[in-house]
């Protein structure tokens, strides 16, 4: 099934563009290096029985390039003068122009043999310097000019007189049919190089707007939801269904009455550090945070995507929360402040997991039977004077030792019938 292209926002269209004049900047430090390797290359050995004229010219043309360079660079710093590939494209083509032509006349070769000119064959570095540019444009402007002068120069060979140096048929691979072949496939390979940088922009414009939407839904959805929604879009929430999971709820022991001796910038500091401590053990441990209830957290492992391990995970991320409790806790008495207890009860089952509401307001939630256990195992930590109680059904989906936890009398859970097989870590 085919995804929905997202839109692309105004922050995003700004990162691409960023991208872009990087991507110039880059191109123009290539090119000088380029340019300052063959120049020097070209001083230090010099191809033997050319004319002065020629080495002149070779040298003049490199200059022209490290210019190029130097002038593309500049302009990329500048606010809008980067966006000037047009200019550049033309400069190289009419440099390229130049320098064959002026090449084949100043080593008296026919016009047939433009093609095993060094000049020409500078058009393999243009054209990858383009696709650098990140500028499909440049690319395919620079590919249409040099197959026009390739077919120019190819129809000059076949109305130009014989030369006697050069009899007729004496060099077969610079015939008119072997050009025109020649100029196909450099202008194949520039067709190609402009539909390698168009899919990239797309697919770069995708991402970054995909990852813009996941950020901004991060704020009201779990992340991982949030990654979801943002490519498949909203019909990924509507698509509820039922797959097992392990619940976790974690609350404060006695928050009412702590609250109430507080001042209200104290309460919202305290829940701010408890609502951080319940969210990195939930999310360190692969779950999600289905909601925030209060002083309460609601974590779901194995959703939206099934995940065997869930439970595993769920009885993880309850011993990193009481882990980072105690580091807390030291923190708070040093502070001389009073220690903070969580009561933390699980429970794994089927759930019912996908988007709730209507037009106006949609949420993601996970509800069922599961869901209301995990509440209720959270709530008879109190009753047992146990941090931490989970159901016969967490240890079984875990693979837990079961010789590491202790059972506890069964007991009803309110608004469900029968009785729960439940365990407490053993003490030590």
């Amino acid at each position: 099934m085919r995804t929905r292209q997202p839109r692309v926002t105004a922050s995003a269209d700004r990162l691409v563009l960023t991208a872009e004049r990087d991507a110039v900047r880059l191109a123009a430090v290539v090119r000088f290096g380029v340019a300052i390797a063959l120049l020097t290359a070209f001083l230090l050995i010099p191809p033997p029985g050319v004319p002065s004229s020629f080495r002149l010219g070779v040298v003049l043309s490199l200059l022209a390039n490290l210019g190029i360079a130097a002038l593309s660079w500049w302009l990329a710093r500048q606010p809008r003068g980067w966006r000037t590939g047009t200019i550049f494209v033309g400069s190289d083509f009419l440099l390229l122009s130049i320098i064959t032509v002026a090449a084949m006349r100043l080593l008296d070769l026919p016009t047939g043999m433009f093609a095993a000119t060094p000049a020409f064959l500078v058009v393999i570095v243009l054209l990858a310097l383009a696709a650098l540019r990140f500028s499909p444009w440049s690319i395919a402007l620079l590919t249409a000019g040099v197959a026009a002068l390739g077919l120019a120069l190819t129809f000059i060979s076949t109305v130009e007189p014989a030369s006697p140096d050069h009899p007729a048929g004496a060099l077969p691979i610079f015939t008119p049919q072997a050009n025109l072949l020649r100029v196909l496939m450099l202008a194949s390979a520039g067709a190609m190089l402009t539909y390698v940088v168009v899919r990239g922009r797309r697919l770069l414009t995708a991402a970054v707007s995909v990852a813009e939407r996941a950020a901004n839904l991060s704020r009201y959805l779990p992340p991982r939801v949030a990654d979801l929604v943002a490519v498949e879009g909203v019909a990924a929430l509507s698509r509820g269904r039922l797959q097992p999971a392990a619940v976790l709820f974690a609350d404060i022991v006695g928050f009412t009455a702590m609250a109430e001796g507080m001042p209200p910038d104290d309460v919202g500091r305290l829940l701010t550090a408890i609502r951080t401590l319940q969210r990195e053990a939930v999310e360190g441990a692969g779950g999600i945070v289905d909601k925030f209830i209060g002083d309460a957290v609601m974590g779901v492992f194995g959703v939206p995507e099934p995940d065997p391990h869930a439970a595993a995970r769920a009885l993880a991320a309850a011993l990193a929360l009481q882990h980072r409790l105690v580091h807390w806790n030291d923190a708070r008495a040093a502070a001389g402040e009073p220690p903070v207890a969580l009561g933390i009860g699980i429970h794994y089952g089927e759930v019912f997991a996908g988007a709730v509401g209507d037009s106006t307001r949609l949420e993601f939630a996970t509800l069922g039977d599961t869901v209301n256990v995990a509440q209720r195992c959270e709530a008879l930590t109190r009753e047992i004077d146990s941090p931490l109680l989970v159901t016969r059904a967490v240890l079984d989906a875990a693979g837990a030792d079961l010789d590491a936890w202790e059972a506890i009398p069964a007991r009803a859970v309110r608004g469900r019938r029968g009785s729960l097989e439940l365990f407490r870590p053993r003490q030590a």
